[in-house]
C-alpha cells in the first residue's frame, strides 16, 4: 500500500488547529494538556447561545452505517452489495457557517461469485478532507451539505488474483445534526463517494448511510 504524507499531516494539523482555536490556550495561562482537556468540556451556558453556536464549534465524533455499490453485482452470482461501514471524524470552524472536516472511513467488504466459481471481492477505506456548509433550523438542529476529496485504498480479488490499489476521488453528502444537551449531539447523513477502486469493479460509486454521535466545544 502506498503511504501518503498528506494523510498523516491531516491528523496532525486538524487537532492542532482545534487546540490553538481554544480560547483558554490563547490566554497563555494554561498548559497544553489543560487546553486539550478543556476543549470538549460542556459549557453550562450553551443553551443561552444555542442558535448558530454549535455550527461554529470544534467537534469530533464517530458513526456507523451501511455502504452500498449498486452495480457491483451486475455480473456476479451469490453477491452481497451492502456492507457495514464506520468512520471517525473531526472538524474545525473556518468562518460562520463554514467548517473544515477530516475523517477516516472504513467501507467494509463487498463480494460475489462469478459464473465460473471464481470470486470478486473488494475491501475499501480512506481518508477524507471536506468543506461543510451548515444552516440552523432551530436552537438544537442544524442541516448541512459537504463536499471534498477521498484518498482511498482498495484491496481487491478478481478471478482469485489479489491486488491493492490506491487513488483519490471526490465525494459529497448531506446530513443533519441534533444537539441532545451541552456539547453532545447525534447526526445522520448520506454520502456518495465516486470512482473508488480499480476499473475492474463494475460499480465504483459507494453510497453510505450512517448515524453517529459527536462532541463539540462551545
Amino acid at each position: 500500500m502506498k503511504t501518503t504524507h498528506q494523510h498523516w499531516a491531516a491528523w496532525v494539523v486538524i487537532p492542532a488547529a482545534m487546540l490553538l482555536s481554544n480560547p483558554t490556550s490563547a490566554a497563555g495561562t494554561t498548559s497544553p494538556l489543560d487546553s486539550l482537556m478543556g476543549l470538549f468540556q460542556t459549557n453550562s451556558s450553551s443553551k443561552a447561545t444555542a442558535t448558530g453556536s454549535r455550527a461554529n464549534a470544534n467537534y469530533l465524533g464517530a458513526s456507523i452505517g451501511s455502504a452500498t455499490a449498486e452495480g457491483f453485482c451486475s455480473s456476479l452470482e451469490d453477491c452481497d452489495t451492502s456492507s457495514n461501514t464506520w468512520k471517525v471524524y473531526v472538524g474545525v470552524p473556518v468562518q460562520k457557517g463554514l467548517l473544515l472536516d477530516g475523517a477516516y472511513v472504513k467501507f467494509g467488504e463487498q463480494q460475489g461469485t462469478q459464473s465460473d466459481g471464481t470470486t470478486t471481492k473488494a475491501k475499501r477505506s480512506g481518508y477524507t478532507a471536506a468543506g461543510v456548509l451548515t444552516l440552523p433550523v432551530g436552537d438544537d438542529l442544524h442541516v448541512y451539505g459537504k463536499g471534498g476529496m477521498l484518498w482511498w485504498n482498495s484491496q481487491e480479488t478478481h478471478n482469485n488474483q489479489s491486488q491493492e490499489v490506491d487513488g483519490k476521488s471526490t465525494f459529497y453528502g448531506v446530513g443533519a445534526d441534533y444537539r441532545l444537551n451541552g456539547n453532545l449531539g447525534v447526526r445522520a447523513e448520506w454520502e456518495r463517494y465516486s470512482d473508488v477502486g480499480s476499473e475492474q469493479l463494475s460499480d465504483r460509486n459507494i453510497d453510505v448511510l450512517s448515524v453517529g454521535v459527536s462532541m463539540s466545544s462551545l
